[in-house]
């Protein structure tokens, strides 16, 4: 599989950012056992959340295509030209603890449409990609896994939060239905998870706009079926999603409904 430009350009971006990020991961590692750790830490990570978002830009702004991150609006990006989404720092919580998974995503929008999305692991040195019509790829090519029994499934479990009633009842459900639930803390590794076949489904609430667009075009790209709760196709403006392989998809789905 060639590469485009954009995948050249995020491949040489997290060669730079990887020192700092793993750096910034070791000294939280040693803040957590500090009493005043937890104050500490969660300062020490806004900080180098900061400085890492700050240095992402600004390599991005040299593309000439702006840039934009804090989860903006669909309206908010340029509705005709290309435009650079970003999330620097995914799992932030798990950042703060010095867990795992932390990552950063890249999406390359053209016409308000995601055609290039990246997911950067510093912690171990790992690059995702996915473009739009050319496939998925990590270390090895992406595919969905072939699991259909909902007994045997690993469901990947996202929630906007875990104390509302919608969330609540989404657990439950799941859990009567016997199959396996595991919440990573980041949305966006549990993306790549699936579109990887390392989980065997994803249900999640309330995606950012960059999390949507690397659904949306990484669940494809990999061969996987994503919809919203109540059946329609994924898009830019859901506010939730399930996401298998076809057969599986449509018995998940009626375990939500």
């Amino acid at each position: 599989m060639s590469k485009s430009p954009q995948a050249n350009i995020i491949e040489r971006l997290s060669f730079k950012i990887g020192p700092a990020f793993r750096r910034a991961f070791g000294e939280l590692e040693r803040m957590q056992t500090n009493k005043k750790g937890s104050e500490a830490s969660k300062a020490y990570a806004n900080e180098a959340a900061q400085e890492i978002k700050e240095f992402i830009t600004e390599r991005l702004l040299e593309t000439e295509k702006p840039v934009f991150s804090n989860n903006p609006e669909l309206s908010e990006l340029p509705e005709e030209g290309a435009c650079w989404l970003i999330e620097p720092v995914c799992g932030f919580t798990n950042f703060m603890h010095a867990r795992k998974p932390v990552c950063s995503l890249f999406i390359y929008m053209k016409d308000r449409k995601p055609t290039f999305a990246a997911v950067y692991y510093a912690l171990t040195d790992e690059l995702f990609f996915a473009e739009y019509g050319n496939g998925a790829r990590g270390p090895i090519k992406l595919r969905f896994s072939g699991r259909e029994d909902l007994g045997e499934t690993l469901m990947a479990f996202a929630p906007s939060a875990f104390n509302d009633p919608v969330s609540r009842k989404l657990l439950s459900d799941i859990q009567d239905a016997g199959i396996a639930i595991r919440h990573s803390g980041s949305v966006v590794s549990d993306i790549v998870d699936v579109a990887s076949g390392q989980a065997d489904a994803i249900v999640a609430t309330e995606m950012s706009l960059a999390c949507l667009a690397l659904a949306n075009l990484m669940v494809k790209e990999s061969g996987g079926y994503a919809t919203d709760f109540s059946g329609n196709k994924l898009s830019l403006n859901s506010i939730s999603m399930v996401a298998a392989n076809l057969e599986l998809h449509s018995k998940v789905l009626k375990v939500l409904v």
